[in-house]
């Protein structure tokens, strides 16, 4: 199996299977003896491994993901209470490495949700209504397509809403791991030092590569001494007052405007 890679997720068109089981815990969706297969391996195999299987080993063909038209499957349809249990992560391995990039409930254990954003999967929130008559849709279509820009689900003619944080939804929409996200709030504290310290220069321009911004503060700054003090105090001032907006701004926010896109000024 290749290594994970955390992809963007904005809308996802594929096979959904209905799970009708209240309180899936993560011994349901990975037995511990499993726990020690190592994730290089695959670990797709391993999910709802007691559940899909007899004790002799044979596929249960009542169990909704041995039915060969749900091959392939992407989106599941869960219950409540789902991923209850133990902080095992390898819970969320097993449903990605299984090809699953969605699980819908109308709630999820806070560490599973956690794990799941972590690893690219939607744990997506619908209503106890809502959770029914979608269960009901995708057993009959075998099919949902899922947009979370809009947070919604549809299956057939039937479209439900569904809510998740919204730091959680910033990440899975940029494919944003830890080590991603760290990277994002380095650039905004390197970018607000740089401001305060060095910011009448337009140090922090230079930095985010607004050049024309920085050339701009920097001239005003020195040619400024030299003639008059009051252009380094306004750059000072401006720098600072950006300061305080980076510090403030959202992280996915600051790359947007800053890093990624084109405003240089406040």
């Amino acid at each position: 199996m290749q290594q994970f890679k955390m992809q963007p997720f904005r809308k996802l068109d594929g096979v959904a299977v209905s799970l009708r089981r209240d309180n899936v815990d993560t011994d349901q969706v990975i037995p511990a003896r499993y726990l020690k297969v190592p994730r290089a391996e695959g670990l797709g195999d391993t999910l709802f491994r007691d559940l899909r299987y007899d004790a002799a080993g044979n596929l249960r063909p009542e169990f909704p993901l041995n039915d060969p038209a749900r091959k392939g499957v992407s989106v599941l349809i869960g219950r409540k209470n789902f991923g209850v249990g133990s902080s095992r992560e390898a819970a969320v391995y097993a449903l990605v490495d299984y090809g699953i990039r969605c699980v819908v409930a109308t709630s999820f254990g806070d560490i599973f949700a956690g794990n799941a954003v972590n690893n690219g999967l939607v744990a997506a929130i619908v209503t106890e209504e809502d959770i029914e008559k979608l269960l009901s849709a995708v057993e009959q279509t075998g099919r949902a397509e899922v947009d979370l820009e809009a947070q919604t689900i549809k299956s057939g003619n039937y479209v439900v809403p569904f809510t998740i944080d919204p730091a959680r939804k910033t990440r899975l929409l940029n494919g944003w791991d830890e080590l991603d996200l760290t990277a994002q709030h380095k650039d905004k504290i390197a970018a607000a030092l740089l401001a305060f310290f060095l910011g009448m220069f337009g140090a922090h321009k230079f930095y985010l590569n607004k050049t024309g911004a920085g050339v701009t503060m920097l001239l005003l700054s020195t040619v400024g001494a030299i003639l008059l003090f009051i252009p380094p105090m306004i750059m000072a001032l401006i720098a600072f007052i950006e300061f305080i907006i980076y510090l403030v701004t959202d992280d996915a926010d600051f790359q947007r405007k800053y890093v990624q896109g084109n405003q240089s000024w406040f």
